[in-house]
């Protein structure tokens, strides 16, 4: 005497779709805080690198992060 059961889930839980869109979410969050970054770096008060060196590779950072 077996008891051969098989349960399929139809329907995703609210754990499962946290997990799922996490990294999605973290991603898109990250990146529009990114270009932000960068739109504000290029702006005309921050422009000049013989004043502030350092600002040109915070651009470079901005943009390949």
């Amino acid at each position: 005497m077996s008891n051969n059961t098989t349960t399929t889930a139809t329907s995703l839980s609210t754990e499962s779709l946290i997990v799922a869109y996490y990294s999605m979410t973290l991603i898109i969050i990250g990146t529009s805080f990114n270009v932000m970054t960068f739109v504000i770096l290029c702006r005309a008060k921050f422009r000049d690198t013989k004043a502030r060196p350092t600002l040109h590779y915070m651009r470079a950072m901005a943009v390949f992060d």
